[in-house]
C-alpha cells in the first residue's frame, strides 16, 4: 500500500539529536560513555585526564568531581542526566563523537569489502552501535569519503588533481626557472651594467625565490629624450634628473631579455597542457560524479517532483491515482511488475507562516533548554504555572536597560512568546486551503522512476507556457489537462522545504540582484588593500596576510548576502554562495594585486613579486593554521561546556563546527587562478600553489573527520558548476593574462629612439650628478650603484613608449585584445620586442582568442 504525507512541517537542526536519550541498555550506555582511551579524540582524552587529576578549574565549579566524572570511572544512565540537572563533561564528549562527527561501521567481514557491494560504511548519525568507530585519520581514503556525498567526494578528487597538475607545471618549468635564474641574475663586468638586488621581509624565509621569477636586477642608465613629460608614468626610483647644469633625464633599463628565446617555448606548451588537463579532467570528473551517484542509492534515485502542480491539486490521492494509473494506463510496464508502483507520495504545501511559527517556537523551547534543562513544550497548563513560579526572579539594573529596549527577554516573557506562537499555530492549522508548492513521488524501482521522467519530460518553459503539444494527452494531468514540470528529485535533506513555494523568476531575480552587493564588497576589499599597499610601513609579508585575512572575512559576508536568497535545494543554495566567494577570492587574491601595482613594477623586487610571495606563504602557513585550531570550537569544547548547568546546555556546545562545502571548493580554485595568472612572471607559484593545496587537503581531511560537524550528503551541483563554468574560466583568463604578460617583456616602458642624440650626450662621456624624480633616494636604484653620480652615460638616446597591452589604469594605453604585436613594436622598428618573443607574443596572443571560443564551446 502507497504510503500518503502531507508536508507541512520543517526539519530545524535547532535541537539536540536525542538518539542517545533513546538507548536504555546498559551494556550500550558504557559504550556511549565508557569509550576506550584508543578509540577517542584527543580533546576527549584531555578532558578525562583533567577530571582524573583532580583540575577543579577546568570542568564547572558549581558541580563536584563525582559528578563530572561521572560515566568515566562510575558510569551513569544517560537518560538521567541528558534532561536532567546533572551535567556529565564525558557524556557530552561521548555526543560530540557518537553524534556530530562521522562515524565508521565496521563490517566482520571488512577484510574482503569491496565498493560494488553498495555497503555504505557512514554509520547513522548518533546511533549507539558496538560496531562503529571514529574514522582513522591517516587510513581513510577518497573512496570512503564518497558515503559522504558526491560533494565532499569530489572536493578530495579535484584537490588531488590539481596537486596533480601545479607540480606537472612546475616540474616543466624548471627549465624556465633555471633560464630565469641564469640570464636574469648574473652579474657581469659589463661597464655600465648595474645588479641592485637587496634583501626584502621575505628573504630569509623564501631568500632564492626572486632568483627564478621574472624579478630583473640587472640593469643600466639611459638618456630618455621625452620622458620629462611622462614622470608620472615611472614608478619609484625609475626616472631620474640631473641636479647640475643642464636638464638631463635619465630612465633605468632592464637587461634581462637573454632568456626570453628559452621561456616562449614553456608557456606556450604550459597553455596547452591547461587545456589538455581541462578538457581531460572534466571527462573524468563526470564520469565520477555518476559514478558516486550510482553506488549511494538514496531516495532521490527513485523519486520525482512535480516543481509547478495546479492549486486544486494538494490531494496526494489524485496524485497517486495519476502516476499509477494514469501514467502506466498503456502497459508499457514488464511482465512481472503486479505490485503497485508508486510507494510513496508527498504533497509539500505553500504554508510558509505555518512553518516559520513553528520554527520560531521550537527555537525559544531551544532556549528555556538550554537555560534550565526544562522542556516548555512537554507542559501542560498547570506545569507552566509551576515553572513560571519557579523562574521567578529580579532583574539586574543593566538587564532592565536591555529588557526596555527589547534586547533581553526574560524566561517568562519567552514563554509568553511560546504561548502566543502555539496560538497563531493553531488558527493557521485550522486553514485547510493551502496550495501545493511540490509534489514527490517515488517508485519501486529506478527503472519505473525513467519511464516516467521519459513520458514527461518538456523544458520548464514549455510546462511554464503549458504548451500541450509538446505532450500526449494521456499525460496531461486533471479536467484543464496540464502540462507538468516533472524532474528528478533532490536528496531528501537536500531540501530547503521554506523555500519550495517561491517562484522560480523570482528566485533568479533575486540571486541576480544580490551580485550588486557582492561588487561592493570587492570594491571595499580593494581600497583596503590599496590602504594597505601604499602604507610606507607595509612588508610584503604583512599584504599577503592582509590579503588572507581578507579572504576569511569576505566569505562571512558573502553568506549574510547569500542568507536573503532563495533555493529550492541546499545544493543550489551551496553553488550560488560558491560563485560569490569564487569571484571575491579570485579579484581579491590575483586580480587586484595586478591592477594596485605598476606595469614597469612587475619585474620589481620590492613590488609585485613581492606581494606574490607573500600571498602565497600566507596561503601555505597562516590560513590552514588558523582553521586546524579551530579556537572557536576549542573554547566551546573545553571552556564553555564544562561549565553549563545541564547536559543538553552542555550537549549545545559539543555540536562540532559547521563548515560550508562551497567556501572549501573555492579555496582551491583561488590557489590555481593565484598560480596561472602569474605563471608567466613567477612560474615557482605553481610548485608553492601545490604545496598549498597539499597543506589544504590534509588539513580538510583531519578537520572533516575531528571536528566539523557531519551534514546531509549534498548533490554534485557545486561540482558541475566547478567543472563546467570555473574551471574553463581558469583557463581563459591563464592563456589571455600570459599572453599580455609575456608581450610586456622587459617591463621598462624605454624603447631606442629613431632622433639622433643631443651633443650633450653624443661622444658617451657625459657624467653628472641626479635626484630620483619619484620616490625616497634611499630606495632608488642609484643608490645601489654605491654613487650618486653617473658617468660615461651611453650615448644611445631612448625615449618612453607603452609595453602594456592590457592597459591598466596606471598606464597610458588602452586594452589590445588580443595581445598580438604589431610591426612598430619590434625592435628593428625601434620597438621593444625581440623577434623570438615578437612570435611567441603572436602564439600566445591568438591561442587566448582559441581559448575564448573553447570556453564558449565548453560552457
Amino acid at each position: 500500500m502507497a504510503t500518503f504525507t502531507v508536508n507541512d512541517n520543517q526539519h530545524v537542526d535547532v535541537l539536540e539529536d536525542d538518539s542517545i536519550n533513546n538507548h536504555t541498555s546498559k551494556d550500550r550506555n558504557e559504550k556511549v560513555y565508557n569509550d576506550a582511551d584508543s578509540e577517542i579524540t584527543y580533546g576527549r582524552w584531555i578532558q578525562r585526564w583533567m577530571v582524573r587529576n583532580g583540575y577543579t578549574w577546568y570542568y564547572n565549579p558549581g558541580r563536584s568531581q563525582s559528578d563530572s566524572a561521572c560515566g568515566v570511572e562510575t558510569g551513569c544512565s544517560p537518560t538521567a542526566s541528558i534532561r536532567g540537572k546533572i551535567a556529565n563533561l564525558d557524556a557530552g564528549w561521548a555526543y560530540f563523537e557518537h553524534v556530530a562527527l562521522p562515524r565508521k561501521l565496521i563490517y566482520d567481514d571488512v577484510g574482503d569489502y569491496h565498493r560494488s557491494e553498495k555497503k555504505t560504511l557512514l554509520s547513522e548519525s548518533g546511533k549507539v552501535n558496538d560496531s562503529s568507530q571514529l574514522y582513522p585519520y591517516f587510513s581513510t581514503t577518497i573512496e570512503e569519503l564518497e558515503d559522504f556525498g558526491v560533494g565532499v567526494a569530489m572536493l578530495f578528487y579535484s584537490m588531488r588533481s590539481i596537486i596533480a597538475l601545479c607540480l606537472f607545471l612546475g616540474v616543466m618549468y624548471i627549465g624556465g626557472m633555471i633560464a630565469y635564474s641564469s640570464e636574469y641574475r648574473d652579474t657581469d663586468d659589463t661597464e655600465g651594467i648595474f645588479n641592485f638586488r637587496s634583501e626584502t621581509p621575505l628573504s630569509d624565509i623564501v631568500p632564492d625565490f626572486y632568483d627564478i621569477s621574472a624579478v630583473c636586477n640587472k640593469v643600466t642608465f639611459v638618456y630618455c629624450e621625452d620622458c620629462k613629460y611622462h614622470e608620472n608614468d615611472f614608478p619609484d626610483g625609475r626616472l631620474y634628473k640631473s641636479t647640475d647644469g643642464e636638464e638631463v633625464y635619465v630612465a633605468v633599463k632592464n637587461q634581462c631579455d637573454a632568456a626570453l628565446d628559452i621561456l616562449g617555448s614553456f608557456h606556450v606548451v604550459a597553455v596547452a597542457i591547461v587545456a589538455i588537463s581541462q578538457i581531460v579532467l572534466a571527462f573524468l570528473y563526470r564520469a565520477k560524479e555518476q559514478t558516486i551517484d550510482d553506488e549511494n542509492f538514496t531516495t532521490k534515485d527513485f523519486s520525482v517532483v512535480v516543481a509547478d502542480p495546479p492549486n486544486s491539486s494538494a490531494d496526494p490521492q489524485v496524485w497517486y491515482d495519476f502516476f499509477e494509473k494514469q501514467i502506466f494506463s498503456d502497459g508499457s510496464v514488464e511482465s512481472g511488475e503486479d505490485n503497485e508502483r508508486v510507494i510513496f507520495v508527498t504533497v509539500s504545501l505553500n504554508n510558509e507562516e505555518l512553518i516559520n511559527e513553528l520554527v520560531k517556537r521550537k527555537a525559544k523551547i531551544h532556549h528555556i533548554l538550554v537555560e534550565t534543562g526544562e522542556d516548555v513544550g512537554l507542559m501542560d497548563k498547570e506545569d507552566r504555572l509551576q515553572f513560571r513560579a519557579n523562574i521567578a526572579k529580579d532583574l539586574s539594573p543593566f538587564q532592565t536597560i536591555l529588557n526596555i529596549l527589547g534586547l533581553y527577554k526574560t524566561l517568562d516573557q519567552i514563554v509568553d512568546i511560546i504561548e502566543e506562537c502555539e496560538g497563531n499555530i493553531c488558527k493557521l492549522m485550522m486553514n485547510e486551503q493551502y496550495e501545493p508548492a511540490n509534489v514527490f513521488v517515488s517508485f519501486r524501482t529506478m527503472k519505473l522512476k525513467e519511464r516516467v521522467l521519459d513520458k514527461l519530460a518538456v523544458s520548464g518553459f514549455d510546462a511554464l507556457l503549458d504548451n500541450k503539444e509538446k505532450i500526449e494527452d494521456c499525460y496531461r494531468f486533471g479536467n484543464d489537462e496540464a502540462v507538468l514540470d516533472v524532474q528528478e528529485a533532490g536528496e531528501p535533506k537536500d531540501v530547503r522545504w521554506l523555500d519550495l513555494s517561491y517562484p522560480l523568476l523570482k528566485c533568479i531575480l533575486r540571486t541576480t540582484l544580490l551580485f550588486i552587493p557582492v561588487m561592493g564588497v570587492i570594491v571595499v576589499s580593494s581600497i583596503i588593500a590599496n590602504r594597505v599597499r601604499t602604507s610606507e610601513t607595509t612588508t610584503s609579508l604583512n599584504y599577503g596576510l592582509t590579503i588572507s585575512t581578507l579572504n576569511i572575512v569576505g566569505p562571512v559576508i558573502m553568506k549574510i548576502i547569500n542568507s536573503f536568497e532563495k533555493h529550492q535545494y541546499e545544493s543550489f543554495y551551496q553553488a550560488s554562495l560558491f560563485a560569490k566567494i569564487t569571484l571575491f577570492r579570485w579579484v581579491n587574491t590575483a586580480v587586484i594585486t595586478t591592477v594596485l601595482n605598476t606595469f614597469a613594477s612587475s619585474v620589481d623586487q620590492h613590488k609585485l613579486i613581492s606581494d606574490i610571495t607573500g600571498v602565497f606563504v600566507a596561503e601555505i602557513f597562516t590560513t590552514p593554521l588558523l582553521t586546524l585550531c579551530d579556537f572557536a570550537g576549542q573554547f566551546k569544547r573545553h571552556f564553555i561546556g564544562p561549565r553549563q548547568k545541564n547536559q543538553y546546555a552542555m550537549n549545545n556546545t559539543f555540536k562540532g563546527q559547521a563548515y560550508n562545502l562551497a567556501e572549501r571548493y573555492t579555496n582551491v580554485s583561488k590557489l590555481f587562478f593565484l598560480c596561472t595568472w602569474y605563471g608567466v612572471l613567477y612560474p615557482i607559484g605553481y610548485v608553492l600553489a601545490a604545496l598549498a593545496l597539499s597543506v589544504q587537503y590534509f588539513a580538510d581531511k583531519f578537520l572533516l573527520l575531528r571536528t566539523w560537524a557531519r551534514r546531509p550528503p549534498t548533490g554534485p551541483h557545486i561540482s558541475k558548476l566547478s567543472r563546467k563554468v570555473f574551471f574553463p574560466l581558469i583557463f581563459l583568463s591563464f592563456s589571455v593574462i600570459s599572453s599580455y604578460h609575456w608581450s610586456g617583456f622587459p617591463y621598462d616602458n624605454l624603447c631606442e629612439s629613431d632622433k639622433a642624440s643631443p651633443a650633450l650626450i653624443a661622444d658617451g662621456t657625459y657624467s653628472g650628478s641626479f635626484k630620483t624624480v619619484k620616490g625616497s633616494v634611499d630606495d632608488t636604484a642609484l643608490t645601489k650603484t654605491a654613487t650618486p653620480k653617473i658617468e660615461n652615460l651611453s650615448s644611445t638616446p631612448y625615449k618612453y613608449c607603452v609595453q602594456d597591452y592590457l592597459g591598466r589604469p596606471s598606464s597610458e594605453s588602452h586594452n589590445r585584445f588580443p595581445a598580438v604585436p604589431d610591426n612598430n613594436d619590434l625592435i628593428k622598428n625601434f620597438g621593444w620586442m625581440t623577434r623570438t618573443q615578437e612570435v611567441y607574443a603572436r602564439i600566445l596572443g591568438w591561442s587566448s582568442i582559441a581559448a575564448l571560443c573553447f570556453v564558449i564551446i565548453f560552457l
